[in-house]
């Protein structure tokens, strides 16, 4: 049977038999009222011949505004920027109200107007009424447009390269706008719109009906062109737009004569240089690059820059594992900085405290133990996961690399190459999934929030146990409640539909936009909240670089949903091992161990300010006696009930001979010998190589030579109760590994202001007196003295420092907030980061040398600092 005109054929009809009549009129796909009717809103329609004939108006409109705009950028775009940033912001609104009139106030009006229905208690006066245009154009704005770049970088953008280059970006813009409906695209079926990356000007915006060229199904399987409808709505977008450019710059160039603007006299220029953000700043901001994004020319995807930054977050998760294993003040520090953010020291809803903190001992060495478990499954997950990222990303460059020269924006990506991205794709997914469930267990009793939150009390048989909830008479500042929103949005099953719709990386630009421009909300938000922002940030912006991979990224969902299965299940054979490491220490079979870390026994004080006397270095060394041998248990732990533990970064890591810093026996100074070694090794600790833990020592004794197996210490029986003494906390033997020392590094010059820095970066007491604070700016300004970084402000409160050297390696910190002071632990321990990935030390440091010859005021300064 021939299936009728307009209706799909019956596919479980047997040969001719006419297919029963169950009463139900058949779907006609082609005609609008069907689809009016499955998407239960209204939908219009045009006729082909309409579509065409708009298409083609509309195409011309733009190339003529395109051609006018080029023309005056090519001799006047100079001018135009120098008079731009003369003027003030109410001279530039006016221009932008004269070009653009009822232009939406307000940053990302789209969004704004989504919240405000979200949230129907939002206080009226910050209520924004939205047009359709605000959805249309959302960075079309007076609050952006009228800051010096945005506009400036807008015209450049759109003036001197063809629209085909942005149909994909102008239809992304409009996302939240088509997904909550608020405009609709019309409908005509059988047909697809070229736009994107056309080089025939003559060709854009071309209707092809899918019967009529044999790409058009390949296309709209994989999105890379656009339906009628959609194709539409981005030439009504540019249109408009580029007659609000040409009309903006004719106001700011109002005294030039209309043939002048394109031609007369007026000879074409050099395209002038705008500055670089880090220029004016000094640094990059990812804050500055997110919010200027529109703007721009679409981004190339830079896969290189994403496994380097991907590898930063990876080698700063490893110093964070190396620096809870062997430094015993960052162990305390983290154990103090969790229990902050633990859901047991918010009340229940009755005011009552958690069971575990009510006094009894035995709660409070269970609330410990999960504190210390806490600590420790973080620390390995969180390095385990941004590994995984990594080598996803370093695949994903490498198949990019083989393939870049033949890729074409007509043709399907290689299926290996295809397939990786998906992968990777998929990991960064999951890795925003866990950070955002980290982020819903340690924001809420955050200092600053848990006023606001509460637990359900235990017991309650309709409520997950210890699930914390938003307190109904939350009295929170305006600020407060968009930044709250914004986190429970990311977490809450209630926002799933939200979140879908406007998209995490959408979600936390906004966020950053808001602790970045505003203090109040930087007090809002904790340290080690900002931390995990941080690296929340750096996987959203990889999976947003990933789905702008235009044109192809326009199809990534249909062929995930194709290859779902197989990558689903290579990721739980990846993941799923993990899982054990976690509960081979569990609380209950770490009770005992937990008990060394309470931080009211005090066992891990490290008193390393201030001079060095006799009680405060026997003090460190039981401190980092205690602390290893609570890592060998550990370490035992999980050998124990764990197979393939190979597989995992963490116990590799384990296992290589790494600098282990330990604190010198103490010294007469009024000897010989301890003058001697102030004089000959200004970098107070004493340095092993040696394995991380402490498994693998006999391992390594198997591969040294007779003379380092003969200087190792005779086995020591290990008391498994008490605090263990110095030579028990070796498991069995200690012996340093046969791994060379960092060869000698020519010293680095900088100027007084940075060697004071560094001299409490690398703190030793035989040569400065007092270590004190630091200033996050000084410590900037330090790393950028010495030739060898570029910083780059990321989300949260991560920096990245970039090596512009040949060392490509790069680093990562994370500024202190809301005070701009480094607390000298902190200044310490970044010290050790930078000897472990550099090898530097503080004797490397010098003043650098002035031209003249008089004695140096600043060394006098910095040797009094």
């Amino acid at each position: 049977m021939e299936p009728k005109p307009d209706q799909s054929p019956d596919l479980s009809s047997q040969g001719d038999e006419e297919p029963k009549d169950f009463g139900v009129e058949p779907l006609r796909y082609t005609e609008p009222a069907t689809v009016t009717r499955l998407l239960e809103t209204q939908v219009s329609s045009k006729t082909l011949e309409d579509v065409i004939q708009e298409a083609k108006q509309k195409s011309s409109s733009i190339f003529g505004n395109y051609d006018t705009l080029n023309a005056i950028l090519l001799r006047h775009e100079s001018l135009i920027q120098s008079r731009w940033a003369k003027k003030t912001t109410a001279q530039r609104a006016t221009i932008l109200d004269q070009a653009w009139p009822g232009m939406a106030k307000v940053h990302r009006p789209d969004l704004i107007a989504f919240y405000d229905k979200k949230r129907p208690s939002r206080p009226a006066r910050v209520k924004v009424k939205v047009t359709v245009d605000g959805y249309k154009w959302p960075h079309i704005n007076k609050e952006d447009l009228t800051k010096p770049r945005p506009l400036l970088l807008l015209l450049n953008s759109r003036g001197r390269h063809e629209p085909t280059e942005f149909a994909a970006a102008d239809f992304e813009a409009m996302h939240l706008g088509l997904a909550t409906r608020q405009m609709m695209p019309i409908f005509l079926n059988e047909h697809v719109m070229i736009l994107h990356k056309i080089p025939d000007r003559e060709k854009y915006g071309t209707l092809l009906a899918w019967s009529d060229h044999k790409d058009t199904f390949e296309w709209m399987r994989t999105r890379t062109q656009f339906l009628p409808g959609e194709g539409l709505l981005i030439l009504e977008a540019q249109e408009r737009l580029m007659e609000f450019l040409v009309t903006v710059c004719k106001l700011i160039l109002h005294d030039i004569s209309a043939d002048a603007l394109v031609g007369g006299d007026s000879s074409i220029q050099p395209e002038p240089r705008l500055k670089k953000n880090a220029e004016i700043a000094g640094f990059e901001s990812l804050t500055v690059t997110t919010a200027e994004r529109p703007y721009r020319l679409p981004a190339e995807i830079n896969f290189d820059q994403m496994e380097a930054i991907l590898g930063a977050v990876q080698s700063a998760n490893e110093d964070h594992f190396w620096s809870i294993r062997v430094d015993p003040g960052y162990f305390a520090m983290n154990i103090r900085d969790a229990k902050d953010h633990r859901k047991e020291i918010l009340k229940d809803t009755m005011g009552q405290a958690h069971p575990l903190l009510k006094g009894a001992r035995q709660g409070q060495d269970t609330f410990i133990s999960r504190l210390v478990g806490f600590i420790v499954t973080l620390a390995i997950e969180q390095l385990e996961i941004f590994t995984w990222l990594r080598v996803q990303a370093q695949t994903v460059r490498s198949l990019h690399k083989k393939y870049e020269s033949t890729l074409s924006s007509d043709k399907e990506l290689p299926d290996d190459f295809l397939s990786a991205i998906l992968t990777f794709r998929h990991y960064l997914g999951q890795t925003s999934k866990a950070l955002c469930g980290q982020l819903q267990t340690i924001f809420p009793p955050s200092p600053d929030a848990r006023k606001y939150f509460a637990r359900m009390p235990p017991g309650n048989a309709s409520t997950p146990m210890d699930q914390v909830i938003l307190k109904p008479d939350a009295k929170m500042s305006n600020l407060e409640g968009e930044i709250t929103f914004l986190f429970q949005t990311m977490w809450s099953k209630d926002m799933d539909q939200e979140l879908s719709l406007v998209g995490l990386p959408t979600i936390m630009d906004e966020l950053d936009r808001l602790i970045q421009s505003n203090p109040k909300a930087k007090e809002f938000i904790s340290p080690t909240v900002s931390k995990l922002l941080g690296d929340l940030s750096i996987v959203c912006q990889c999976r947003s670089q990933i789905d702008h991979f235009l044109p192809w990224a326009r199809g990534f969902e249909h062929e995930h949903l194709e290859q779902q299965r197989g990558i689903m299940a290579e990721f739980a054979k990846t993941t799923t091992p993990l899982q054990a490491v976690g509960q081979s220490i569990d609380e209950t079979k770490i009770m005992h161990l937990a008990k060394l870390c309470d931080p009211s026994e005090k066992k891990f004080s490290y008193p390393t300010s201030g001079r060095r006397t006799q009680e405060a270095t026997e003090t460190m060394r039981r401190a980092e006696a205690t602390l290893e041998y609570f890592w060998a248990q550990i370490d035992k732990l999980i050998q124990k009930e764990c197979s393939g533990l190979d597989r995992f970064a963490f116990w590799r890591m384990l296992s290589e001979p790494r600098p282990v810093q330990k604190t010198p026996e103490w010294v007469d100074p009024k000897s010989t010998r301890a003058k001697a070694s102030q004089v000959n090794n200004v970098d107070a600790p004493d340095v092993d190589y040696r394995p991380l833990s402490n498994l693998f020592l006999g391992h390594q004794e198997q591969g040294q030579s007779k003379h380092a197996r003969d200087k190792a210490k005779t086995k020591t029986k290990v008391k498994t109760k008490g605090q263990p003494s110095e030579k028990q906390a070796s498991q069995d033997v200690d012996v340093q590994a046969a791994a060379p020392p960092v060869a000698d590094l020519p010293p680095i010059p900088v100027d007084a202001r940075s060697l004071k820095v560094f001299r409490i970066m690398f703190y030793n007491p035989a040569v400065t007196s007092t270590p004190g604070e630091l200033m996050w700016k000084e410590f900037l300004h330090a790393m950028i003295s010495t030739g060898f970084f570029s910083a780059e402000k990321r989300g949260g409160s991560a920096w990245l420092f970039h090596r512009i050297d040949e060392d490509m390696r790069r680093v990562q910190f994370h500024e202190p907030h809301p005070d701009p002071k480094v607390p000298f632990e902190w200044a310490r321990h970044w010290g050790k980061i930078l000897y472990r990935a550099y090898g530097w030390e503080g004797k490397l440091f010098v003043l650098k040398e002035k031209k003249s010859n008089k004695p140096s005021e600043d060394l006098v300064a910095a040797d009094a600092s």
